[in-house]
């Protein structure tokens, strides 16, 4: 039972980081302001600014500004990121006519922002903090299955452990049988279960069987021997099938050297990012932009989920 000093410190730093929120969009509308005319570029905004203030807002201050805000303004930084990409490369290439095109249209999805940005800031000024019984809501509030091994090296765990970490500050609520869900009936018809109530799969291929010396299709015109062979677990391949079934938008991850069913280039529509293990991956720019495209999906796929029902 929480005692009343700890409500007050809680409550403390909740007003410390709605200040400091406030603050931050008062200063990107100055800098917009600067930007319109003409004592800043798009790039030296979208870059040193707002980029690393909308990742903050829909990451560290999402239970602040809610899930509403935070959804909305991840999807207004996709589509940011990827008109400022589309920018570069024309004006990297000396195209000025498309990149002023692309100019414009980036300058649309800015004017989006900043009325997202003055709605958040509206509804975080009328909110009232002072009472005893608030609760910020919590981290993870769209249910993705994430199809995983269960036994995994110091080096898998230690990337499961960051990219868990990174789903869950993006609001992701990460689902699977065996670790936040259960069920009395077959395995396969608690996947079910799980998947049905998910948005969105993610498949983490991490070696499980080594086979040094065997033999695929033996007896057959197609037999051939095997030689250090990486397998994944077989559920992997299970639950991306039944994922796909449901039309959920899938990130596969595999580790290099796994080979074999949903890993195999073509199965899917979805790439295939082969990697060696690290977390050093997870901060690249590669995984970065899937992320955020496939989170992307996500939420188009939950909305029209819900409509539907």
């Amino acid at each position: 039972m929480p005692t009343d000093v700890n409500i007050k410190e809680k409550n403390d730093v909740t007003q410390q980081l709605l200040a400091e929120i406030l603050k931050e969009v008062n200063l990107f509308k100055k800098e917009y302001t600067n930007l319109m005319m003409g004592h800043q570029t798009v790039d030296e905004l979208w870059c040193n600014l707002l980029f690393p203030f909308l990742n903050k807002l829909t990451t560290e201050y999402r239970k602040i500004i809610g899930e509403t805000n935070s959804d909305s303004l991840t999807l207004l930084s996709i589509n940011l990121s990827e008109r400022f990409d589309t920018f570069s490369k024309y004006k990297e290439i000396g195209n000025e006519n498309q990149a002023r095109v692309e100019k414009k249209n980036m300058m649309v999805e800015l004017g989006k922002t900043i009325n997202k940005l003055d709605d958040v800031r509206n509804d975080l000024s009328v909110k009232d903090y002072s009472k005893q019984d608030y609760d910020p809501e919590p981290y993870g509030t769209i249910s993705v299955f994430l199809s995983k091994p269960t036994a995994l090296n110091e080096q898998q765990l230690s990337f499961y452990a960051k990219l868990q970490k990174i789903l869950t500050m993006k609001g992701v609520k990460i689902r699977n049988l065996g670790s936040t869900d259960y069920s009395y009936k077959a395995p396969i018809l608690g996947v079910k279960r799980v998947l049905d109530e998910c948005y969105g799969a993610i498949i983490l291929g991490m070696k499980q069987v080594l086979v040094i010396d065997g033999i695929e299709k033996q007896g057959t015109n197609q037999e051939h021997r095997l030689d250090n062979i990486l397998l994944p677990t077989p559920w992997n391949h299970i639950e991306a099938g039944m994922a796909s079934m449901n039309n959920l938008p899938l990130l596969i991850i595999c580790e290099e050297g796994v080979i074999g069913g949903v890993f195999d280039n073509g199965i899917t529509d979805s790439f295939v990012h082969r990697i060696k293990i690290s977390t050093e991956w997870l901060d690249s720019n590669e995984f970065i932009q899937s992320l955020n495209e496939w989170y992307k999906d996500v939420i188009n796929t939950q909305v029209k989920i819900l409509s539907e029902r």
